[in-house]
Protein backbone atom coordinates (compact mmCIF):
# COMPACT_ATOMS: atom_id res chain seq x y z
CA UNK A 1 0.00 0.00 0.00
CA UNK A 2 1.36 3.87 -1.30
CA UNK A 3 2.37 6.25 1.20
CA UNK A 4 -0.44 8.39 -0.11
CA UNK A 5 -2.89 5.74 0.46
CA UNK A 6 -2.09 4.89 4.23
CA UNK A 7 -2.16 8.56 4.99
CA UNK A 8 -5.46 9.05 3.40
CA UNK A 9 -6.42 6.06 5.35
CA UNK A 10 -5.39 7.95 8.53
CA UNK A 11 -7.57 10.85 8.29
CA UNK A 12 -11.06 11.58 10.19
CA UNK A 13 -14.04 10.85 7.57
CA UNK A 14 -14.35 14.78 7.21
CA UNK A 15 -11.08 15.12 5.87
CA UNK A 16 -11.11 12.16 3.53
CA UNK A 17 -14.20 13.87 1.97
CA UNK A 18 -11.90 17.03 1.48
CA UNK A 19 -8.87 14.73 0.03
CA UNK A 20 -11.63 13.44 -2.56
CA UNK A 21 -12.46 17.00 -3.20
CA UNK A 22 -9.08 18.46 -3.68
CA UNK A 23 -8.54 15.29 -6.02
CA UNK A 24 -11.88 15.89 -8.09
CA UNK A 25 -10.97 19.53 -8.87
CA UNK A 26 -7.66 18.60 -9.96
CA UNK A 27 -9.12 15.60 -12.70
CA UNK A 28 -12.49 18.16 -13.13
CA UNK A 29 -9.59 21.05 -14.74
CA UNK A 30 -7.69 18.37 -16.69
CA UNK A 31 -10.96 17.05 -18.00
CA UNK A 32 -13.07 20.51 -18.70
CA UNK A 33 -10.50 23.07 -18.24
CA UNK A 34 -12.71 24.60 -15.79
CA UNK A 35 -12.38 24.59 -11.76
CA UNK A 36 -15.85 23.50 -10.52
CA UNK A 37 -17.24 26.94 -7.95
CA UNK A 38 -16.53 29.02 -11.08
CA UNK A 39 -18.30 27.04 -13.89
CA UNK A 40 -20.27 24.15 -12.72
CA UNK A 41 -20.99 20.97 -14.51
CA UNK A 42 -24.45 21.87 -15.30
CA UNK A 43 -23.80 25.07 -17.17
CA UNK A 44 -21.40 23.40 -19.09
CA UNK A 45 -23.82 20.88 -20.05
CA UNK A 46 -25.97 23.70 -20.56
CA UNK A 47 -22.96 25.14 -22.80
CA UNK A 48 -22.90 22.27 -25.16
CA UNK A 49 -26.80 21.94 -25.51
CA UNK A 50 -26.90 25.37 -26.83
CA UNK A 51 -24.03 24.71 -29.32
CA UNK A 52 -24.48 20.58 -29.85
CA UNK A 53 -21.30 19.03 -31.06
CA UNK A 54 -20.98 17.61 -33.85
CA UNK A 55 -19.36 13.51 -33.76
CA UNK A 56 -18.43 12.57 -37.08
CA UNK A 57 -17.00 14.98 -40.19
CA UNK A 58 -15.55 14.75 -43.29
CA UNK A 59 -11.87 15.03 -42.66
CA UNK A 60 -11.14 12.12 -41.09
CA UNK A 61 -8.17 11.31 -43.88
CA UNK A 62 -6.51 14.84 -43.05
CA UNK A 63 -6.52 13.95 -39.03
CA UNK A 64 -4.75 11.07 -39.87
CA UNK A 65 -2.25 12.04 -41.88
CA UNK A 66 -2.00 15.06 -39.03
CA UNK A 67 -1.59 12.48 -36.57
CA UNK A 68 0.92 10.84 -38.71
CA UNK A 69 3.50 13.90 -39.18
CA UNK A 70 3.31 14.72 -35.47
CA UNK A 71 4.64 11.18 -34.61
CA UNK A 72 6.87 11.25 -36.81
CA UNK A 73 8.21 14.78 -35.62
CA UNK A 74 8.19 13.88 -31.84
CA UNK A 75 7.59 10.08 -31.25
CA UNK A 76 11.30 8.19 -31.45
CA UNK A 77 9.31 4.99 -32.32
CA UNK A 78 8.02 6.56 -35.20
CA UNK A 79 10.39 8.53 -36.19
CA UNK A 80 12.54 5.46 -36.78
CA UNK A 81 10.24 3.51 -38.52
CA UNK A 82 9.96 4.11 -42.60
CA UNK A 83 6.35 2.42 -43.06
CA UNK A 84 4.97 5.30 -41.46
CA UNK A 85 3.70 7.58 -44.85
CA UNK A 86 0.81 10.20 -45.59
CA UNK A 87 -2.12 8.73 -47.08
CA UNK A 88 -3.88 9.78 -50.64
CA UNK A 89 -6.68 7.99 -49.46
CA UNK A 90 -8.15 6.05 -46.38
CA UNK A 91 -8.78 3.48 -48.37
CA UNK A 92 -4.74 2.88 -48.38
CA UNK A 93 -4.83 3.03 -44.69
CA UNK A 94 -3.89 -0.93 -44.80
CA UNK A 95 -0.21 0.07 -46.22
CA UNK A 96 0.21 1.41 -42.62
CA UNK A 97 1.40 -1.64 -40.31
CA UNK A 98 -1.06 -2.86 -37.57
CA UNK A 99 0.43 -2.08 -34.22
CA UNK A 100 0.05 -5.00 -31.86
CA UNK A 101 -0.05 -4.24 -28.25
CA UNK A 102 2.69 -6.41 -27.02
CA UNK A 103 5.49 -4.02 -28.88
CA UNK A 104 3.61 -0.35 -27.71
CA UNK A 105 4.34 -2.90 -24.01
CA UNK A 106 7.31 -3.58 -24.72
CA UNK A 107 9.19 -0.37 -25.12
CA UNK A 108 6.46 2.03 -24.61
CA UNK A 109 8.69 4.92 -23.68
CA UNK A 110 9.64 5.19 -27.19
CA UNK A 111 5.82 6.13 -27.95
CA UNK A 112 5.90 8.93 -25.90
CA UNK A 113 5.84 12.53 -27.87
CA UNK A 114 9.09 14.74 -26.47
CA UNK A 115 6.65 17.36 -26.20
CA UNK A 116 5.34 15.51 -23.09
CA UNK A 117 5.58 17.04 -19.62
CA UNK A 118 4.21 17.03 -15.99
CA UNK A 119 2.69 20.34 -16.84
CA UNK A 120 0.88 19.53 -19.66
CA UNK A 121 -0.04 15.62 -19.34
CA UNK A 122 -1.20 13.04 -17.23
CA UNK A 123 0.48 9.42 -17.20
CA UNK A 124 -1.82 6.45 -17.65
CA UNK A 125 -1.14 3.03 -16.56
CA UNK A 126 -3.66 -0.08 -17.88
CA UNK A 127 -3.12 -3.48 -16.87
CA UNK A 128 -4.53 -4.83 -19.59
CA UNK A 129 -7.23 -7.92 -20.19
CA UNK A 130 -4.58 -10.42 -18.55
CA UNK A 131 -3.11 -7.61 -16.49
CA UNK A 132 0.29 -6.82 -18.06
CA UNK A 133 0.97 -3.00 -17.82
CA UNK A 134 0.80 -0.40 -20.26
CA UNK A 135 1.81 2.82 -19.63
CA UNK A 136 1.93 6.35 -21.64
CA UNK A 137 1.10 10.17 -21.50
CA UNK A 138 -1.85 11.94 -22.40
CA UNK A 139 -2.01 15.21 -23.44
CA UNK A 140 -4.54 17.14 -21.62
CA UNK A 141 -5.74 19.27 -24.08
CA UNK A 142 -6.37 15.52 -25.75
CA UNK A 143 -8.52 14.62 -22.86
CA UNK A 144 -10.57 17.53 -23.34
CA UNK A 145 -11.55 17.27 -26.26
CA UNK A 146 -12.13 13.81 -25.94
CA UNK A 147 -14.27 14.68 -22.31
CA UNK A 148 -16.55 17.62 -24.29
CA UNK A 149 -17.69 14.40 -26.79
CA UNK A 150 -18.68 12.27 -23.50
CA UNK A 151 -20.38 15.15 -22.30
CA UNK A 152 -21.94 15.66 -25.49
CA UNK A 153 -23.45 12.30 -25.63
CA UNK A 154 -24.76 12.76 -22.13
CA UNK A 155 -26.79 15.53 -22.86
CA UNK A 156 -28.06 13.88 -26.01
CA UNK A 157 -29.57 11.23 -23.96
CA UNK A 158 -30.38 13.91 -21.14
CA UNK A 159 -28.52 12.91 -18.34
CA UNK A 160 -27.28 15.86 -16.34
CA UNK A 161 -24.81 15.44 -13.81
CA UNK A 162 -25.94 17.60 -11.28
CA UNK A 163 -28.45 15.07 -10.26
CA UNK A 164 -27.62 12.71 -7.53
CA UNK A 165 -24.77 11.66 -9.53
CA UNK A 166 -22.99 8.36 -7.50
CA UNK A 167 -19.56 6.70 -9.09
CA UNK A 168 -17.93 3.46 -8.29
CA UNK A 169 -14.43 3.27 -9.52
CA UNK A 170 -11.94 0.64 -8.48
CA UNK A 171 -10.17 3.57 -6.13
CA UNK A 172 -10.29 2.09 -1.66
CA UNK A 173 -12.02 4.82 -0.70
CA UNK A 174 -13.36 3.80 2.04
CA UNK A 175 -13.64 0.71 4.94
CA UNK A 176 -16.53 -0.93 6.56
CA UNK A 177 -16.42 1.08 9.84
CA UNK A 178 -17.90 4.08 8.77
CA UNK A 179 -20.22 4.89 5.17
CA UNK A 180 -19.62 3.10 2.15
CA UNK A 181 -18.88 6.26 0.11
CA UNK A 182 -17.09 9.45 0.61
CA UNK A 183 -18.55 12.49 -0.81
CA UNK A 184 -17.20 15.26 -3.24
CA UNK A 185 -18.48 18.49 -1.11
CA UNK A 186 -17.75 20.90 -4.08
CA UNK A 187 -19.65 18.81 -6.77
CA UNK A 188 -22.39 17.30 -4.51
CA UNK A 189 -21.07 14.09 -6.07
CA UNK A 190 -20.89 10.67 -4.87
CA UNK A 191 -18.01 8.29 -4.82
CA UNK A 192 -18.73 4.64 -3.38
CA UNK A 193 -16.40 1.70 -2.53
CA UNK A 194 -16.43 -1.86 -4.64
CA UNK A 195 -14.58 -3.36 -2.04
CA UNK A 196 -17.23 -4.04 -0.20
CA UNK A 197 -20.10 -5.34 -1.96
CA UNK A 198 -21.36 -8.16 -0.04
CA UNK A 199 -25.10 -9.42 1.57
CA UNK A 200 -23.95 -8.10 5.49
CA UNK A 201 -23.52 -4.96 3.70
CA UNK A 202 -26.46 -4.83 1.14
CA UNK A 203 -28.90 -2.97 3.62
CA UNK A 204 -26.27 -0.19 3.81
CA UNK A 205 -25.46 0.58 0.14
CA UNK A 206 -29.66 0.19 -0.66
CA UNK A 207 -29.74 2.96 1.98
CA UNK A 208 -27.01 5.09 0.84
CA UNK A 209 -28.19 5.41 -2.46
CA UNK A 210 -32.01 6.30 -1.49
CA UNK A 211 -31.36 8.47 1.31
CA UNK A 212 -28.93 10.44 -0.47
CA UNK A 213 -31.17 11.03 -3.66
CA UNK A 214 -28.54 9.81 -5.95
CA UNK A 215 -30.26 9.46 -9.33
CA UNK A 216 -27.44 8.64 -11.52
CA UNK A 217 -25.07 5.40 -11.44
CA UNK A 218 -22.07 5.10 -12.95
CA UNK A 219 -19.65 2.22 -13.16
CA UNK A 220 -18.93 -1.54 -14.04
CA UNK A 221 -21.41 -3.30 -14.90
CA UNK A 222 -20.46 -6.58 -13.29
CA UNK A 223 -20.35 -4.68 -9.99
CA UNK A 224 -23.63 -3.11 -10.47
CA UNK A 225 -25.12 -5.98 -11.89
CA UNK A 226 -24.27 -7.73 -8.37
CA UNK A 227 -25.20 -4.85 -6.68
CA UNK A 228 -28.68 -5.29 -7.90
CA UNK A 229 -28.93 -9.08 -7.35
CA UNK A 230 -28.34 -8.44 -3.45
CA UNK A 231 -31.39 -5.68 -3.80
CA UNK A 232 -33.67 -8.34 -5.36
CA UNK A 233 -32.70 -11.11 -3.37
CA UNK A 234 -33.19 -9.09 -0.61
CA UNK A 235 -36.42 -7.73 -1.98
CA UNK A 236 -35.16 -3.59 -1.73
CA UNK A 237 -36.97 -2.26 -3.69
CA UNK A 238 -38.50 2.09 -4.51
CA UNK A 239 -35.01 2.84 -5.90
CA UNK A 240 -36.19 5.05 -9.12
CA UNK A 241 -32.95 6.11 -10.58
CA UNK A 242 -32.71 8.34 -13.88
CA UNK A 243 -29.66 6.70 -15.71
CA UNK A 244 -27.20 3.80 -15.24
CA UNK A 245 -23.79 4.87 -17.29
CA UNK A 246 -22.36 1.55 -17.74
CA UNK A 247 -18.35 1.79 -18.30
CA UNK A 248 -15.04 -0.19 -18.55
CA UNK A 249 -16.51 -3.92 -19.55
CA UNK A 250 -18.92 -5.36 -21.68
CA UNK A 251 -22.79 -4.95 -20.63
CA UNK A 252 -24.40 -8.40 -21.36
CA UNK A 253 -28.20 -8.30 -22.11
CA UNK A 254 -29.34 -10.17 -19.00
CA UNK A 255 -27.23 -7.53 -16.23
CA UNK A 256 -28.58 -4.62 -18.34
CA UNK A 257 -32.29 -6.09 -17.80
CA UNK A 258 -31.86 -6.59 -14.33
CA UNK A 259 -30.32 -3.19 -13.59
CA UNK A 260 -33.34 -1.65 -15.24
CA UNK A 261 -35.63 -3.82 -13.51
CA UNK A 262 -33.78 -2.85 -9.85
CA UNK A 263 -33.18 0.67 -10.59
CA UNK A 264 -35.58 1.27 -12.49
CA UNK A 265 -33.56 3.99 -14.92
CA UNK A 266 -32.53 3.77 -18.45
CA UNK A 267 -29.20 2.45 -19.49
CA UNK A 268 -26.17 4.76 -20.95
CA UNK A 269 -23.46 2.38 -22.35
CA UNK A 270 -19.86 3.19 -23.96
CA UNK A 271 -16.80 1.85 -24.50
CA UNK A 272 -13.49 3.56 -23.82
CA UNK A 273 -10.26 2.62 -22.69
CA UNK A 274 -7.59 4.55 -20.60
CA UNK A 275 -5.35 4.29 -24.04
CA UNK A 276 -7.86 6.64 -25.00
CA UNK A 277 -8.38 5.19 -27.80
CA UNK A 278 -12.23 4.65 -29.57
CA UNK A 279 -15.29 6.51 -28.23
CA UNK A 280 -17.77 4.27 -29.03
CA UNK A 281 -21.41 5.69 -27.57
CA UNK A 282 -25.19 4.48 -27.15
CA UNK A 283 -27.68 7.03 -29.54
CA UNK A 284 -31.25 7.81 -28.27
CA UNK A 285 -32.31 4.86 -30.60
CA UNK A 286 -30.43 2.75 -28.51
CA UNK A 287 -27.08 1.94 -31.21
CA UNK A 288 -23.41 2.18 -30.41
CA UNK A 289 -21.87 4.78 -32.74
CA UNK A 290 -18.02 5.38 -33.29
CA UNK A 291 -17.18 8.98 -33.22
CA UNK A 292 -14.77 9.71 -36.02
CA UNK A 293 -13.79 12.53 -34.21
CA UNK A 294 -11.96 10.76 -31.82
CA UNK A 295 -11.04 7.74 -33.80
CA UNK A 296 -10.89 5.79 -36.63
CA UNK A 297 -12.04 2.20 -36.10
CA UNK A 298 -11.39 -0.78 -38.64
CA UNK A 299 -12.68 -4.15 -38.18
CA UNK A 300 -10.59 -6.93 -39.65
CA UNK A 301 -10.55 -10.39 -39.40
CA UNK A 302 -7.76 -12.54 -38.87
CA UNK A 303 -6.02 -12.16 -42.00
CA UNK A 304 -6.12 -8.31 -41.48
CA UNK A 305 -9.49 -7.82 -44.28
CA UNK A 306 -11.88 -5.67 -43.57
CA UNK A 307 -15.04 -7.59 -42.00
CA UNK A 308 -18.13 -7.28 -43.83
CA UNK A 309 -21.40 -5.57 -42.71
CA UNK A 310 -23.20 -8.09 -40.15
CA UNK A 311 -19.64 -10.11 -39.21
CA UNK A 312 -17.22 -9.63 -35.77
CA UNK A 313 -13.37 -8.80 -36.12
CA UNK A 314 -11.07 -7.29 -34.32
CA UNK A 315 -11.00 -3.74 -33.37
CA UNK A 316 -7.86 -1.78 -35.23
CA UNK A 317 -8.05 2.26 -33.81
CA UNK A 318 -6.69 5.41 -35.04
CA UNK A 319 -6.70 7.76 -31.93
CA UNK A 320 -7.22 11.33 -32.10
CA UNK A 321 -6.89 11.74 -28.54
CA UNK A 322 -3.73 10.31 -27.79
CA UNK A 323 -1.32 12.13 -29.53
CA UNK A 324 1.51 11.70 -26.66
CA UNK A 325 0.88 8.32 -27.07
CA UNK A 326 0.28 7.75 -30.62
CA UNK A 327 -2.11 5.21 -31.29
CA UNK A 328 -1.99 4.50 -35.24
CA UNK A 329 -3.72 1.07 -36.28
CA UNK A 330 -3.83 0.15 -32.98
CA UNK A 331 -4.97 -3.86 -32.32
CA UNK A 332 -6.71 -2.66 -28.51
CA UNK A 333 -7.17 -6.45 -28.11
CA UNK A 334 -11.03 -6.55 -28.11
CA UNK A 335 -13.59 -7.58 -30.53
CA UNK A 336 -16.73 -5.87 -31.99
CA UNK A 337 -19.46 -7.23 -34.45
CA UNK A 338 -20.30 -4.48 -37.14
CA UNK A 339 -23.83 -3.64 -37.52
CA UNK A 340 -25.82 -5.01 -40.63
CA UNK A 341 -27.60 -2.23 -40.94
CA UNK A 342 -25.15 1.38 -41.07
CA UNK A 343 -28.17 4.23 -40.82
CA UNK A 344 -29.38 5.19 -37.77
CA UNK A 345 -32.08 8.32 -37.73
CA UNK A 346 -30.43 9.44 -34.73
CA UNK A 347 -27.90 11.01 -37.53
CA UNK A 348 -24.89 10.79 -35.12
CA UNK A 349 -22.97 8.92 -38.22
CA UNK A 350 -19.77 7.02 -37.86
CA UNK A 351 -19.50 3.24 -37.69
CA UNK A 352 -22.52 1.50 -36.05
CA UNK A 353 -21.76 -1.92 -34.17
CA UNK A 354 -24.00 -4.26 -32.68
CA UNK A 355 -21.70 -4.96 -29.80
CA UNK A 356 -18.27 -5.10 -28.28
CA UNK A 357 -16.80 -8.91 -27.42
CA UNK A 358 -15.07 -9.05 -24.91
CA UNK A 359 -13.89 -7.59 -21.54
CA UNK A 360 -15.96 -9.59 -19.95
CA UNK A 361 -15.71 -9.68 -15.66
CA UNK A 362 -16.38 -12.67 -13.49
CA UNK A 363 -18.27 -11.91 -9.38
CA UNK A 364 -15.72 -13.94 -7.47
CA UNK A 365 -17.86 -14.41 -3.83
CA UNK A 366 -15.12 -14.84 -1.57
CA UNK A 367 -15.33 -16.92 1.76
CA UNK A 368 -16.65 -14.33 3.77
CA UNK A 369 -19.51 -13.34 1.31
CA UNK A 370 -17.66 -10.54 -0.26
CA UNK A 371 -17.85 -9.84 -4.03
CA UNK A 372 -15.38 -9.35 -5.79
CA UNK A 373 -14.97 -8.18 -9.45
CA UNK A 374 -12.21 -5.23 -11.58
CA UNK A 375 -9.76 -7.84 -11.08
CA UNK A 376 -7.57 -5.58 -13.55
CA UNK A 377 -7.21 -3.68 -10.74
CA UNK A 378 -5.26 -6.04 -8.81
CA UNK A 379 -3.23 -7.26 -12.32
CA UNK A 380 -1.58 -3.43 -12.39
CA UNK A 381 0.53 -4.35 -9.66
CA UNK A 382 2.15 -7.30 -11.51
CA UNK A 383 5.96 -7.14 -12.17
CA UNK A 384 6.82 -5.06 -15.61
CA UNK A 385 8.39 -7.90 -16.74
CA UNK A 386 5.15 -10.46 -16.80
CA UNK A 387 3.71 -11.01 -20.58
CA UNK A 388 0.61 -12.50 -19.60
CA UNK A 389 -1.14 -13.45 -16.65
CA UNK A 390 -4.16 -15.45 -15.41
CA UNK A 391 -5.60 -15.87 -12.17
CA UNK A 392 -7.15 -18.96 -11.11
CA UNK A 393 -9.24 -18.95 -7.68
CA UNK A 394 -10.72 -21.71 -5.97
CA UNK A 395 -12.22 -21.55 -2.58
CA UNK A 396 -12.38 -24.89 -2.05
CA UNK A 397 -8.82 -24.73 -2.29
CA UNK A 398 -8.17 -21.07 -0.55
CA UNK A 399 -6.02 -20.72 -3.10
CA UNK A 400 -5.07 -18.18 -6.05
CA UNK A 401 -2.67 -19.09 -8.64
CA UNK A 402 -1.14 -17.10 -10.51
CA UNK A 403 -0.03 -18.11 -14.55
CA UNK A 404 2.39 -16.12 -15.92
CA UNK A 405 4.60 -15.93 -19.08
CA UNK A 406 7.80 -14.14 -19.59
CA UNK A 407 11.07 -14.27 -20.77
CA UNK A 408 12.71 -15.24 -17.92
CA UNK A 409 11.85 -16.35 -14.32
CA UNK A 410 10.79 -13.79 -12.11
CA UNK A 411 11.41 -14.06 -8.70
CA UNK A 412 8.52 -14.38 -6.05
CA UNK A 413 9.83 -10.88 -4.26
CA UNK A 414 9.22 -9.30 -7.17
CA UNK A 415 5.48 -10.45 -7.12
CA UNK A 416 5.21 -8.52 -3.23
CA UNK A 417 3.04 -5.11 -4.19
CA UNK A 418 0.96 -7.95 -6.29
CA UNK A 419 -0.09 -10.32 -3.35
CA UNK A 420 -0.50 -7.47 -0.76
CA UNK A 421 -2.90 -5.99 -3.17
CA UNK A 422 -4.87 -9.29 -4.07
CA UNK A 423 -4.84 -10.09 -0.68
CA UNK A 424 -5.98 -6.60 0.29
CA UNK A 425 -9.15 -7.56 -2.13
CA UNK A 426 -10.23 -11.06 -1.44
CA UNK A 427 -8.59 -11.39 1.51
CA UNK A 428 -5.79 -13.16 3.61
CA UNK A 429 -6.95 -16.80 3.89
CA UNK A 430 -6.05 -17.13 0.27
CA UNK A 431 -2.78 -18.45 -0.47
CA UNK A 432 -1.00 -17.42 -3.37
CA UNK A 433 1.53 -19.40 -5.71
CA UNK A 434 3.09 -18.39 -8.90
CA UNK A 435 4.02 -20.85 -12.17
CA UNK A 436 5.60 -19.52 -15.16
CA UNK A 437 4.61 -21.08 -18.21
CA UNK A 438 4.94 -21.08 -21.94
CA UNK A 439 1.71 -19.83 -22.89
CA UNK A 440 -1.67 -18.86 -21.57
CA UNK A 441 -4.90 -21.40 -22.41
CA UNK A 442 -7.31 -19.10 -24.81
CA UNK A 443 -10.72 -19.42 -24.53
CA UNK A 444 -13.59 -18.50 -27.67
CA UNK A 445 -12.57 -16.21 -30.40
CA UNK A 446 -9.02 -16.63 -28.87
CA UNK A 447 -8.61 -14.63 -26.46
CA UNK A 448 -7.38 -15.22 -22.98
CA UNK A 449 -9.28 -15.00 -19.19
CA UNK A 450 -7.72 -12.44 -17.14
CA UNK A 451 -9.53 -14.54 -14.07
CA UNK A 452 -10.64 -18.13 -13.96
CA UNK A 453 -12.96 -19.24 -10.99
CA UNK A 454 -13.15 -22.10 -9.56
CA UNK A 455 -15.48 -22.75 -6.80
Amino acid sequence: MSLLQNIYNSLPLFLQDGAITFKNIIVYYQKYKAIPFFRSIKSIQQDIVKNPREYNDDKELSRFNKLLVYAKNNSSFYADNKNYRKLKSLDDIASIPILEKQILRADSQKFISKEATVFNSKSFRTSGSTGTPLKGKIKTKDLQKRFDMVLSSYCDMGIDLSHGYARFPGAHISNTRDRLYRKDLLNNHYIFSIHHISQANALRYYESIKNNGIKILEGYPSVIFSLANLFSVNNYKDLNLDFFISTAEKLHPHQEEKIREVFNCQVFDYYGSSEQSSYIFTCKEGKLHNSNLISTLEVLDENGNKVENGEEGRMIVTSYTSSFTPLIRYDIGDRCKVAKLQTCSCGKGGLIVDEIIGRDEDVFITTEGKHVTRFSLVLKYLPDAVLESQIVLSNANLSAHIYYTSKEDIVKEKFESFQIKLKATIGGQYDCTFERIDKLVKQARGKSRAVIIEN
